[in-house]
């Protein structure tokens, strides 16, 4: 079932909250649905989006069941209600932002055969500035492995460790790739990614490159009992606020 604007008013954006009935004529109640998402925030109604519903409303079952008094000699009253918002005059944009400047991280992991620990983390590093949010991101690196790669493979996250000053709900979308160098070929083992980051999900990679590859001698990636490792940024998500004060102008 579904409840689809045709007024002008909800093509401006004006109405955003909805719900919708069905009577039950033998007690004369109505079953009432709220047309709200999951975490109980308002539906907007625009031009681009003019229409909203449930794929279930109720069972079919139920429905047809006489005693419910939704279907009487083959007939039913559906209802809707609409309340009109005022609108606060203020959104969001998102645009992506390409990092073409300084938008890589190396990091020189040094005394290889030395480690022990299963997990090393990298300095905090900047890429990218934002008015709202200034990311600080780290490389987390699995010498041995991580999850399916345990004990086969070098595995390389990219960490964004400020998500928590994040605005409220608001993720960070990031393409990047990270890098184990050849120091001696110049042939990197590279692997590109892409994801959204929050307080929840905070870091992104993958098992790099496997154990045996690394320390093969002839393949160049460790040298003097060090490696490089690398984080390059391509594209991350910036947020800005309007108003109806600020109009944004269309490209």
């Amino acid at each position: 079932m579904e409840i689809e604007s045709i007024s002008e008013w909800i093509r401006k954006g004006k109405w955003e909250r909805a719900y919708l009935s069905l009577l039950g004529n033998i007690r004369d109640r109505y079953m009432t649905s709220w047309l709200g998402d999951a975490d109980g925030r308002l539906r907007h109604f625009h031009r681009f989006k003019t229409e909203f519903g449930f794929a279930k409303l109720l069972s079919i079952d139920t429905f047809k069941d006489a005693s419910n008094g939704y279907l009487i000699d083959d007939s039913c009253v559906f209802g809707a209600e609409v309340y009109v918002i005022k609108s606060t005059g203020r959104g969001e944009c998102l645009s992506l932002k390409e990092e073409t400047y300084d938008n890589s991280y190396s990091w020189e992991i040094k005394k290889i055969a030395e480690i022990k620990e299963e997990r090393l983390f990298s300095e905090p590093f900047t890429i990218g500035e934002h008015k709202w949010f200034k990311p600080f991101e780290k490389i987390h690196v699995y010498p041995k492995g991580q999850g399916s790669g345990q004990g086969k493979s070098l595995s390389v996250f990219l960490c964004l460790d400020n998500c928590r000053s994040l605005p409220t709900k608001v993720k960070l979308y990031v393409e990047f790739s990270v890098l184990v160098k050849d120091q001696v070929n110049g042939k990197h083992r590279e692997r590109k990614g892409d994801g959204w980051f929050c307080d929840l999900s905070k870091s992104r990679g993958f098992d790099l490159i496997s154990l045996p590859d690394l320390h093969d001698k002839s393949k160049g990636f460790v040298v003097r009992d060090s490696l490089v490792v690398e984080v390059q940024i391509h594209v991350m998500s910036d947020v800005e606020e309007f108003s109806s004060k600020k109009p944004l102008l269309a490209l």
